[in-house]
């Protein structure tokens, strides 16, 4: 990769992170951006990692900079981000779409799910899981539901797609 498209490269993951940070912190979604019922329409940007890995980079960021204003504080600024690194990660090495699509809904269950758990003080038990799984439905609904068909129509088109 010549230095040309590593800045080009660099330059359209700052403006994943700032979009990722917009659609999390503005007035009109922010209220769902956080706490069990999360539909976090940034979420979708997750799928960016599946055109280009080093577009998660710009994901991870914009998470923690919108995880700064959590109600959960410096917390869910490094478990939520480190859920979505993970995500994105998992993301970047997947080659179906689809299945890229499950690995924020899989990781934000678990990892969001606890942490909401933890500072709810949610006794081990059934209800013990009513976090996680609405935490993974809300990742479901936006990556899933909503990500999966608009990335694909680009991958199709080969509108973004380095792959396929």
């Amino acid at each position: 990769m010549n230095n040309r498209t590593a800045v080009k490269k660099l330059v359209v993951a700052g403006m994943i992170a700032a979009a990722y940070t917009v659609l999390t912190l503005a007035p009109v979604v922010k209220e769902l951006s956080f706490y069990a019922v999360q539909l976090r329409l940034a979420e979708i940007l997750n799928l960016a990692a599946f055109i280009d890995p080093i577009y998660g980079t710009g994901v991870v960021l914009g998470c923690f900079i919108s995880n700064l204003a959590s109600p959960f504080g410096m917390m869910d600024a490094l478990l939520g981000t480190a859920a979505t690194a993970l995500a994105v990660f998992l993301i970047g090495r997947t080659k179906n779409l689809f299945a890229a699509s499950l690995w924020p809904a899989l990781v934000n269950g678990a990892i969001i799910g606890a942490e909401i758990n933890f500072f709810e003080n949610v006794p081990l038990g059934p209800a013990w899981f009513l976090n996680p799984l609405l935490v993974m439905a809300g990742e479901l609904a936006v990556v899933t539901a909503v990500g999966y068909p608009v990335f694909k129509f680009f991958v199709l088109n080969r509108v973004l797609a380095s792959k396929s």
